[in-house]
């Protein structure tokens, strides 16, 4: 629903088999430990609408527990479309707990908004 709501719509192609990556990884894991991501920030993070971006079910196999700029390249690198709710991803090098945190509100208005709400 994000997806469509966002000011550049693109269709979801049911070939495509999109899934939910999340960006910080679901669980703690060392590579997101060394850039400063502990235990608390996962667990208060991960399942945020604001962690989660949307990509083919194979690009999400590929980018397992990879930091945002190497999930970038995976993402990049695949011929389906960079939906919208992905798009706003492309610069970020580093993801952080306030970036989560942002990107989460920005939906939820966005979501009240679209339901008319707000």
């Amino acid at each position: 629903r994000i997806n469509a709501a966002l000011d550049i719509s693109t269709a979801i192609h049911p070939s495509h088999d999109y899934t939910l990556e999340h960006i910080a990884p679901k669980s703690q894991c060392e590579t997101w430990k060394a850039v400063g991501w502990g235990a608390q920030q996962v667990a208060q993070c991960s399942n945020l609408i604001g962690n989660f971006a949307l990509v083919p079910k194979v690009v999400n196999g590929r980018c397992n527990q990879k930091l945002l700029k190497d999930k970038w390249q995976i993402i990049e690198a695949h011929d389906a479309p960079i939906l919208p709710i992905t798009e706003d991803l492309r610069n970020g090098s580093v993801w952080t707990e306030r970036m989560v945190r942002d990107r989460t509100e920005r939906f939820v208005k966005l979501l009240l908004s679209d339901w008319e709400l707000a």
